[in-house]
């Protein structure tokens, strides 16, 4: 047998033995692989420590990877229908789609889109869906997905900045991040008008009848004045001044910045401004007239970042976490009280009702301890305690990859996330027991929570899929897809 024989045969035997382990394996995945997933039934209540024990669940192959969800206003149908941000994991495509939530069904999908996340700002009217994707403003029928017309931005929308994308009658408004606002045409994209600003607030404002942004009027210098501009044509309307002074005369006025955030109570004709840094100021100031209704200042020195986390209005108070301390302030005449102060904890308020204050809480030094607590909303006196095993069991505290709540005209609604099941527990805002509780396993590869968008009767879940809780039995409407 010559050397070129020997080779070849020498090849071929190896070549058979290398099918012979890829079949292998592959029969291996085979029979490994997940199985179809089965929408459960109504789940039994279990405790926090029952579900930590409960074996790994059987895990759904799906190619959709979802991002965000915008339910569409008005319905007709028995529950909202939704907007849907998402990617196919096989294509790696990003698409926007309209599922019609009463059937599962997709309405319509649109073609492959350049760059879209959870930040991409999507607004909605009763005729189109306005996306923008990198430079592009699209607008989509809203009844079949049909693209309308597409304008070119001058930059892109940042994804700080908060609502820089409004419908406002028959102007779409778009705040870019190099801090032009321009107005189109609803009707064909056409340009309308455009003001370039100096900087780049985090803010596009919907003041009564008027477009509210920040901005600096005067030449190296890093203060701004709130602008509100006419919708028709963008000219100046008005400027409102805020200032800050050092009740002692000794230090510098201090004034808002471009990213001072501002929060606009229509329904009391107002603006409240929470800015300042040496000194540190709480204003409210009438929307109509720019003039000053009140100020206060805390009578701490308050950290740098103190206006980092969004205050609760709620029940004619605004509420502000700083570290372990809880503001709370009259709305009506600005009057400060220092409800509580834990220093070895970090407190943020996120519901009010019934004179109950829920604040999400963790331990500032230590190992960290997440719960809810109900405090006494004019003493601070603390009225209940819900610990949050989800949070602690991951690591995470009161961030939204863990928990979620809500409160609802039957209490507070409460879902946690274990390693492969949703808990959701509905408690009593004045004492924190139990109404009820259920259970819903994760079948999903990609467990992690990316979104969560609350109605009056749903919650939408955002995981790899779609998890529909019905907030009246804390039991899933639907899962989409559900293969």
């Amino acid at each position: 047998m010559n050397r070129s024989r020997l080779v070849f045969l020498k090849v071929t035997v190896t070549s058979l033995l290398l099918l012979l382990v890829i079949s292998l394996i592959v029969v291996g995945l085979q029979i490994t692989a997940p199985t179809t997933y089965v929408p459960p039934g109504t789940a039994t209540a279990r405790s926090a420590s029952a579900l930590a024990d409960t074996p790994a669940t059987t895990r759904t192959v799906v190619q959709r990877n979802i991002h965000r969800v915008i339910p569409v206003p008005p319905n007709t149908g028995t529950s909202p229908h939704l907007l849907i941000l998402n990617q196919n994991l096989s294509s790696r495509a990003s698409t926007l789609l309209y599922l019609d939530s009463d059937q599962q069904a997709i309405r319509w999908e649109t073609p492959r889109l350049n760059q879209i996340g959870p930040q991409t700002p999507v607004v909605i009217d009763a005729a189109q869906v306005y996306l923008v994707d990198q430079e592009r403003l699209l607008a989509f029928d809203r009844q079949d997905g049909t693209l309308h017309w597409e304008a070119t931005l001058p930059a892109t929308v940042s994804p700080l900045c908060q609502e820089c994308v409004r419908v406002v009658g028959d102007y779409v408004l778009v705040l870019t991040q190099n801090g032009i606002v321009q107005s189109r045409a609803i009707a064909d994209g056409a340009r309308v008008w455009q003001v370039r600003l100096d900087g780049t607030p985090h803010q596009l404002l919907m003041i009564d009848d008027q477009i509210g942004v920040l901005n600096r009027v005067e030449a190296n210098r890093p203060w701004a004045v709130l602008e509100l501009l006419a919708i028709a044509d963008g000219t100046l309307v008005r400027r409102i001044a805020a200032v800050c002074p050092d009740p002692a005369g000794v230090l510098a006025d201090v004034y808002p910045a471009l990213t001072t955030p501002v929060f606009f109570a229509e329904e009391e004709q107002a603006l409240y401004l929470l800015f300042g840094t040496t000194n540190s100021c709480i204003q409210r100031i009438d929307s109509r007239s720019g003039a000053l209704i009140w100020r206060t200042s805390p009578t701490q020195r308050l950290p740098p970042d103190w206006t980092s986390s969004t205050p609760l209005l709620a029940e004619g108070t605004l509420y502000m976490g700083v570290g372990g301390t809880i503001l709370a302030v009259d709305r009506t005449d600005g009057q400060m009280q220092e409800l509580t102060r834990e220093p070895d904890y970090n407190l943020t308020p996120v519901a009010a009702r019934d004179g109950v204050l829920v604040v999400a809480v963790r331990r500032a030094r230590g190992t960290a301890q997440p719960a809810l607590w109900g405090l006494d909303a004019a003493s601070g006196t603390q009225r209940w305690q819900y610990d949050l095993p989800s949070a602690r069991r991951s690591g995470h505290d009161t961030s939204l990859s863990d928990w979620a709540i809500h409160p609802t005209a039957d209490g507070l609604v409460v879902i946690q996330r274990f390693p492969n099941q949703l808990q959701i527990d509905t408690l009593r805002i004045t004492d924190g027991t139990f109404i009820s509780q259920t259970t819903t396993p994760l079948h999903d590869q990609v467990t992690v929570w990316r979104d969560v968008v609350w109605s009056n009767t749903l919650v939408w879940l955002t995981f790899q899929r779609l998890y529909a809780i019905d907030l009246t039995t804390g039991t899933v409407a639907y899962i989409w897809p559900e293969t």
